[in-house]
């Protein structure tokens, strides 16, 4: 019984030490891009009272910002915010159900320094002059 408890004791020294051998440092750089990983310049401007323009049944109005750069529009990002009324900025685009039939929609597009806003109702009926509006477009450089 000792030379078998001798023997397995041997084999578990065995296998330990093959195992420590055969671990070399944790290396993650196979696993990610070579490139820089800085921290992005992000833009962020706040829009008030933004004003409407009526075409056909649908409303619209362009924001122009200076901080959109044709990098940005290239390889970078472009988000578009629209305060709610209650100080809660919500995300565009956005979808807001009326009927199981139709609802609202607010659309995006972006460009060199500028952002249009579309408001639609998705059935084509004309939509509702919505008011001055309050908007916040971040805005990030690629790396």
């Amino acid at each position: 019984m000792k030379k078998l408890m001798h023997f397995f004791s041997g084999l578990l020294i065995l296998v330990s030490l093959s195992t420590l051998i055969s671990c070399n440092n944790d290396d993650d750089s196979s696993y990610q891009p070579k490139g820089n990983y800085g921290n992005a310049m992000m833009h962020s401007q706040t829009f008030n009272n933004v004003g409407w323009t009526q075409y056909g049944t649908s409303y619209s109005c362009i924001i122009n910002d200076a901080d959109i750069t044709q990098a940005m529009v290239d390889k970078g990002q472009v988000n578009v915010y629209m305060e709610n009324g209650t100080g809660v900025w919500e995300t565009l685009p956005y979808f807001w159900p009326i009927t199981p039939a139709y609802g609202v929609s607010i659309e995006i597009q972006y460009s060199l320094g500028q952002v249009r806003i579309e408001i639609i109702n998705t059935n084509f009926s004309q939509t509702s002059d919505p008011g001055s509006k309050n908007f916040k477009i971040t805005s990030v450089e690629p790396l």
